[in-house]
């Protein structure tokens, strides 16, 4: 059975943090808030949907989330770093489940769904 799915949207829900995350010790100071990073990631998303990669800097994902850009170089050093770190957190939601029952079907739906994904308007439905 053959299923594509051609996300066109990225997600814009919060990103699991597994417990244990949650729960991490550090040195004596202000405590980590863990849970800003999911904001800070919806934050993301929301900039590449509205100004796409090139809009997307340190200072708009800082002010989307409302928190400072320290804030964010605190987690990320640079801009890339930010992009590749939560295209990998949502790289399931992004990436389009195909089985068509052999490796050549598989490529070429693949390469389908991804000339589909690029043709379409991040912002489009």
């Amino acid at each position: 059975m053959s299923q594509t799915i051609v996300p066109h949207t990225l997600p814009l829900k919060n990103v699991h943090v597994p417990a244990r995350d949650r729960t991490a010790t550090r040195a004596p100071g202000r405590p980590v808030n863990l849970r800003l990073k999911d904001n800070i990631l919806a934050a993301i998303a929301r900039v590449l949907v509205e100004e796409g990669y090139q809009g997307l800097t340190i200072s708009r994902v800082a002010k989307a989330a409302g928190v400072s850009t320290a804030t964010v170089y605190r987690r990320w050093p640079t801009k890339q770093a930010m992009f590749f770190d939560a295209m990998r957190l949502w790289r399931d939601d992004l990436t389009p489940q195909i089985d068509t029952g052999s490796f050549a079907g598989d490529v070429d739906e693949l390469i389908a769904a991804r000339i589909r994904f690029l043709a379409r308007s991040l912002i489009a439905g």
